[in-house]
């Protein structure tokens, strides 16, 4: 049985925020989602909890997704964004790419949500597993093959014998 996802999900439309939901729920996903509406609730919900996942809508009344990707990637950056708009334009999104966005989907074609939300989903826990992988290596003192000073080959050390 797959734990529950939990999402925090930037959208001031209920109908959005409620197909982000169904499109989760038909796929067989169970999610935690909680939705917010304004830069402070995002903010505050970033900072009391933790989330698998952060969805946002790219346009908002009092907010803009950017700035949203912004604080997320400072507050929780190992945490993946995704963008789900009805308004970003190939500029935007393409910006947003590059600010660290994983991924974006229009709500016209959500199609793809589904799988850009489990890739997401799948990334991130590939990005945690090698992070402990190296914090075990250096841990258990395999980083002294990493930062000892490499002994030149037997060929390297003719070579410099030949030099002098």
């Amino acid at each position: 049985m797959e734990s529950q996802i939990r999402i925090l999900h930037l959208e001031d439309n209920p109908a959005d925020g409620e197909l982000v939901q169904a499109l989760l729920a038909e796929d067989g996903l169970a999610c935690e989602i909680v939705r917010v509406e304004t830069r402070t609730g995002f903010a505050d919900a970033l900072d009391q909890q933790r989330f698998d996942l952060v969805i946002s809508d790219f346009t908002l009344p009092s907010y803009d997704g950017r700035s949203a990707l912004l604080l997320a990637k400072e507050k929780c950056p190992d945490t993946p964004m995704l963008f789900f708009s009805g308004t970003l334009g190939e500029e935007s999104a393409i910006q947003a790419l590059r600010d660290g966005a994983t991924d974006y989907i229009l709500k016209q074609r959500p199609a793809r949500f589904v799988s850009a939300v489990r890739r997401a989903l799948h990334e991130a826990e590939e990005k945690a597993a090698h992070q402990r992988i190296e914090k075990a290596m250096l841990r258990s003192g395999s980083s002294a093959f990493i930062n000892r000073p490499r002994t030149p080959s037997p060929t390297q050390r003719s070579t410099a014998c030949c030099l002098t």
